[in-house]
C-alpha cells in the first residue's frame, strides 16, 4: 500500500536517494542511520519495492531468506531456508520502512527527469513535483530497467514476440509452438511455466547456460553453501572443482532424471573456471522443462524466415511452425536522468563500483554490482553502509588516481575471471570477494581468527553457514554483535555435502601445493 509522506515543501536536502528498491531502501535507511536526517528518498511509482512489485505473477525469489534478509532486521526465526514471493519481499521491505521510519522521507509519484551538477558541486534534480536541490546524489533505481533483444527480434513480423519484462503468466502460451530465447534465473522459471501448457518448446541459448543449482537441497537451501569455506577459494581452482561437482551430480543422477540432466547442462558451461567464472541459475526450471515437459535446448538463432515463423540456428537447426517468441534475454542498465552526467555507464570504471572517480563522493550508485552466485541484497546493504560512512564524514574516499587504479586493477582480475561474460556485464562481480573487499574499507570484516579462539560454535557458523550482511555486524562501525549473532545462531550450516567436499579438496591441494614450492 502507498504511504504518502508529510514532507513536501523543503526542497533542498544534504542527500537525495532516488528509488525506492530495496537498493534504495536500504540506503535511506544507512544515511539516517549515520545521521544524515536532511535527506529523502524519490521514487517515482506510488509504492515501494521497485521493479520487483511489478514483476510476473509467480515469481518468488532465488535467493533464500538467509540472503534476501537484511543484516539488522531479522526474520522468522527458522525460516532461513525459504523463498519469498515477491508480495512476501515486499511485505518485508514494507515492515523494513516502518521499522525504520522511513515513510517521512519517501516521497512517491516524483520522477526524475534530469540531475545537473550545479558550480558549486552539488545537484539540482527536475522532477515532477517541481526542482530538488542536493549535495549528494544516490542512485538505487536497478539493473532490469531498459529490456534488451536481439537484433533479429525486428524481423518478426507475423506471430508475437514479447520480452520477459511483460511476461505475466503462461496462459498465452497454451498449446502453442514456443521459442525461449535466453536461460537466466527468471528465464528458467518462466521457461518451466511456459513447458508445462505448451504444445512444443524450444529454448534457444546462445552462449549456453549459466552453472545450475536447484533452490533446496532436500529441506535446505542450497544457498546455504555459498560459504567461506567454498567461495574463498582462489577463482583458478574452479575448473578442477566444477568436475568434482559435476561427477557428483552425475553419480546423483542416477536416481534422478532432473539431477542427471543439470550435470549435463553444466557439462557445457564454456567458461575455463567452470562454477567460478559464470553466472549461477539457482532454478530446476530448465532441466525440469526438458526432463518433464519434452523441451528442446538449441543454439542461438542465426536467420528469420516466415517473418518469425520459422527459425533457423547457427548450427543449422530450423524451428517450424512457430506461434510465439519469448525473450529473456535481460536488461540494459539505463539511467535516463544522468545521461549528460554519465554517459559511459561502465560500473567497472567506478570504484569498487559504487564512485566515479571524477566525481568523488558527490555522486554513489547503489546496486549495480551483479554477484554470479550469492545475493544482490547483501551487496546493496555494504555498498549502503560505505556511502553512508563517507557522505557523514566517517571516512574519506581516496584520491582519484588511487580510485582508477583499484578500479583498473579490479576490471582485469575481473576480465580474467568472467572473460567475454564479464566484458559484456559490466556490473559482475565475485561475490565472496567483493563483499569482503567492502567490509575491509568499512572495517567490518569478521575477525575470524579471534572468533575461532573466543567461539569456536560462531566461527563454524561464520565459516561453514550462508556468507550474508549478519556476519559484518559482529565487528567494526555499524556492528549491532547481539543482534548479528542471534541472526547466525539461527542460520543452517551447510551439510556436509559434495559442494563442501569439494572445497575441501581443493583446499588440500593448494596447501600441497604451498609445501612442495621450493625454498629460497
Amino acid at each position: 500500500m502507498k504511504k504518502i509522506s508529510p514532507m513536501q515543501h523543503d526542497q533542498t536536502f544534504k542527500a537525495v536517494v532516488v528509488g525506492a528498491g530495496p537498493g534504495g531502501l536500504v540506503a535511506l535507511k544507512e544515511l539516517l542511520e549515520a545521521g544524515i536526517r536532511n535527506v529523502c528518498l524519490l521514487e517515482k511509482s506510488d509504492r515501494i519495492g521497485g521493479l520487483f512489485a511489478g514483476s510476473y505473477d509467480g515469481l518468488y525469489l532465488t535467493s533464500s531468506a538467509a540472503f534476501s534478509m537484511f543484516s539488522d532486521f531479522p526474520i522468522q526465526q527458522g525460516t532461513a531456508s525459504t523463498f519469498w514471493t515477491k508480495q512476501q519481499v515486499t511485505d518485508y521491505w514494507t515492515a523494513y520502512a516502518t521499522e525504520f521510519d522511513l515513510w517521512p522521507h519517501i516521497r512517491f509519484d516524483t520522477k526524475v527527469n534530469t540531475a545537473i551538477r550545479t558550480p558549486g558541486g552539488g545537484w539540482e534534480l527536475a522532477t515532477d513535483d517541481g526542482p530538488v536541490a542536493a549535495a549528494h546524489l544516490i542512485v538505487a533505481t536497478g539493473n532490469n530497467v531498459a529490456p534488451v533483444v536481439p537484433e533479429w527480434a525486428a524481423d518478426v513480423t507475423a506471430i508475437p514476440a514479447l520480452h520477459s519484462s511483460q511476461y505475466r503468466n503462461s496462459e498465452a502460451f497454451k498449446d502453442k509452438t514456443v521459442v525461449i530465447v535466453g536461460g537466466g534465473e527468471s528465464g528458467a522459471d518462466i521457461t518451466l511455466e511456459i513447458a508445462a501448457v505448451a504444445k512444443r518448446t524450444f529454448v534457444s541459448l546462445r552462449n549456453g547456460p549459466g552453472w545450475i543449482v536447484p533452490r533446496k537441497r532436500g529441506e535446505i537451501a542450497a544457498d546455504i553453501s555459498t560459504h567461506r569455506a567454498f567461495w574463498t577459494l582462489p577463482y583458478w581452482t574452479g575448473q578442477r572443482i566444477s568436475k568434482d561437482l559435476i561427477e557428483a551430480d552425475r553419480e546423483r543422477g542416477k536416481k534422478s532424471d532432473v539431477l542427471a540432466e543439470v550435470a549435463r547442462l553444466n557439462g557445457m558451461v564454456a567458461s575455463p573456471h567452470g562454477i567460478r567464472g559464470v553466472f549461477g541459475t539457482k532454478s530446476l526450471g530448465l532441466p525440469r522443462a526438458i526432463v518433464e515437459h519434452g523441451a528442446t535446448l538449441t543454439d542461438g538463432i542465426a536467420q528469420v524466415k516466415e517473418e518469425g515463423r520459422v527459425l533457423v540456428t547457427h548450427s543449422g537447426v530450423r524451428l517450424d511452425n512457430v506461434d510465439m517468441i519469448l525473450f529473456a534475454t535481460g536488461f540494459r542498465t539505463d539511467v535516463p536522468f544522468l545521461a549528460d552526467t554519465l554517459p559511459e555507464f561502465d560500473p567497472r570504471a567506478w570504484f569498487k563500483g559504487i564512485f566515479v572517480p571524477d566525481l568523488g563522493d558527490a555522486l554513489a550508485l547503489v546496486g549495480f554490482s551483479r554477484p554470479t552466485f550469492g545475493s544482490q541484497f547483501p551487496v546493496m546493504e555494504l555498498q549502503s553502509r560505505l556511502v553512508a560512512r563517507v557522505l557523514s564524514g566517517q571516512a574519506t574516499l581516496p584520491s582519484r588516481a588511487q580510485m582508477v587504479s583499484v578500479a583498473s586493477t579490479d576490471s582485469a582480475r575481473l576480465s580474467d575471471q568472467f572473460g567475454a561474460t564479464g566484458d559484456r556485464v559490466r556490473g559482475l562481480v565475485d561475490y565472496a570477494r567483493y563483499m569482503n573487499d567492502l567490509a575491509r574499507i568499512i572495517g567490518c570484516h569478521p575477525r575470524l581468527w579471534r572468533l575461532a579462539l573466543t567461539s569456536p560454535r560462531m566461527w563454524v557458523k561464520v565459516l561453514f553457514g550462508p556468507m550474508q550482511g549478519a556476519q559484518f555486524r559482529l565487528t567494526g562501525p555499524g556492528s549491532k554483535p547481539d543482534t548479528a549473532k542471534a541472526i547466525l545462531r539461527d542460520m543452517p550450516l551447510s551439510p556436509f555435502n559434495h559442494i563442501v567436499k569439494a572445497g575441501l579438496r581443493a583446499r588440500l591441494r593448494l596447501l600441497m601445493q604451498l609445501g612442495r614450492r621450493p625454498r629460497a
